[in-house]
């Protein structure tokens, strides 16, 4: 059977009932690809990145600016991007990212307890050796590379300072010292 149907331009086209289905089945494979291709990748955990600025104050949490929380490896990547890097950002300032629902200040009961392992880097002006350990702890963390004691890791803190620069990763509890020295070595 011939139907008649309008294209986008006002002109009849005759179209047989079988060359209209197969149009539609066309159209929903598309829509099946391109729904695929809009899957995200959920994360374990959901993470908030942090920017913070020293001030006068003398208000930790006030020097903190929230910046995002993200869930899946898509929105991390997309705040990242968005992010000036490490290197690219003011003296005095840095960036912390930390399990949402902690604080990255030590006042924050999933703190109380804990410690952190700090690297130190000397050369200011190694600004690649900066990012490059700074967005690989960031993956470390999001992907929850750290075994059995990913729950003991709250965060990390990169801070961007004149003579050197430090990136830390926050423990839960310092006490479990075995768990504390397995974060410590993670290829």
């Amino acid at each position: 059977m011939l139907k008649l149907q309008k294209n986008c331009f006002g002109f009849l086209l005759h179209k047989t009932e079988q060359q209209r289905q197969c149009e539609e089945e066309e159209h929903k494979c598309h829509y099946v690809a391109l729904e695929s291709l809009l899957v995200k990748h959920p994360l374990k955990n959901t993470w908030t990145m942090w920017y913070y600025k020293v001030k006068s104050s003398n208000v930790w949490m006030e020097c903190h600016t929230e910046i995002a929380s993200f869930n899946t490896v898509e929105d991390f990547w997309a705040v990242y991007h968005h992010l000036n890097l490490p290197s690219e950002i003011e003296r005095g300032s840095g960036y912390s990212m930390f399990r949402k629902g902690i604080k990255p200040m030590w006042e924050d009961s999933h703190n109380w307890n804990g410690g952190r392992w700090l690297f130190t880097i000397q050369e200011s002006n190694d600004c690649q050796k900066l990012d490059d350990i700074w967005m690989e702890m960031l993956i470390l963390l999001i992907g929850e590379a750290f075994g059995d004691n990913n729950e003991q890791v709250c965060g990390c803190v990169v801070s961007v300072w004149r003579k050197f620069d430090k990136i830390g990763i926050w423990t839960a509890d310092a006490s479990k010292k075995e768990n504390i020295l397995e974060i410590g070595y993670v290829k």
